[in-house]
């Protein structure tokens, strides 16, 4: 595995490592499928409470 420069990247990559679709892993993080596809094309980031969900699924994920 290569290392991630953006965050955008770190999303994608982890989520494809898993086999999960956008939809399936918006509905594991609770948010609408169209944010996560934003976040993977670098259109928007996450922020707040939203980034540290993303750190808590992100750390439940390598820890499997």
């Amino acid at each position: 595995r290569h290392a991630s420069n953006t965050i955008c990247e770190q999303i994608r990559e982890y989520r494809e490592e898993k086999g999960l679709s956008q939809r399936k892993m918006a509905r594991l993080l609770g948010i609408d499928p169209k944010t996560l596809c934003q976040w993977e094309r670098d259109e928007s980031q996450p922020e707040g409470k939203l980034k540290e969900r993303l750190e808590i699924f992100f750390s439940l994920l390598l820890s499997q």
